[in-house]
């Protein structure tokens, strides 16, 4: 997360935040476009905290990991993790809805202009650490590769992002075949 984001975050919920705000390498380790399900969280955490001073939770980390948020907190408290699980499945419906948004444009673009287009940055972006989307998004790609260049582009694309090395070979085959 961007640490001008962060520090909104900070600011925002400082009872929940006390300890990782002193701390100058502590990070939320979650994209910018989830700000406002953590902002949500950090509210109703902090709202916890002034009500009741002799429970307070700190937060210890946030993250997404697959897909999934993570948070840590100090102690254990039934009513934050249903606030945790809220903010969980309110995710899991804003990713859902990404990943369909991002397959129906790959549907439509050519693996040039796939490749060209603003489409893979914002995926790598956005949702980085989903590989299945990625996987469809280079599977379309795949229908309109014509130049030896788009089968290279998606031999690497395999190789980086989805860690495929089967599919990256059979796209490096398909070059050679190509060339013979």
């Amino acid at each position: 997360m961007s640490p001008e984001l962060q520090k909104q975050l900070f600011d925002a919920a400082p009872l929940m935040f006390r300890q990782a705000a002193v701390a100058p390498k502590w990070k939320i380790g979650a994209p910018d476009d989830l700000y406002p399900f953590l902002s949500e969280l950090a509210a109703a955490v902090e709202k916890f905290n002034l009500r009741y001073s002799r429970r307070r939770v700190r937060v210890l980390k946030i993250a997404v990991h697959e897909g999934v948020l993570e948070c840590v907190f100090s102690r254990h408290v039934p009513c934050i993790e249903k606030l945790v699980g809220a903010a969980r499945r309110s995710i899991r419906d804003h990713r859902r809805q990404m990943r369909e948004e991002f397959l129906e444009r790959a549907k439509k673009m050519q693996s040039t202009v796939l490749f060209a287009s603003r489409l893979l940055p914002e995926w790598r972006l956005l949702m980085s650490d989903e590989r299945t989307t990625l996987a469809k998004l280079l599977k379309y790609a795949e229908c309109w590769a014509a130049s030896d260049d788009d089968w290279r582009f998606l031999a690497y694309w395999y190789r980086k992002f989805v860690r495929d090395p089967e599919n990256a070979q059979r796209c490096e085959n398909n070059i050679r075949q190509k060339e013979k």
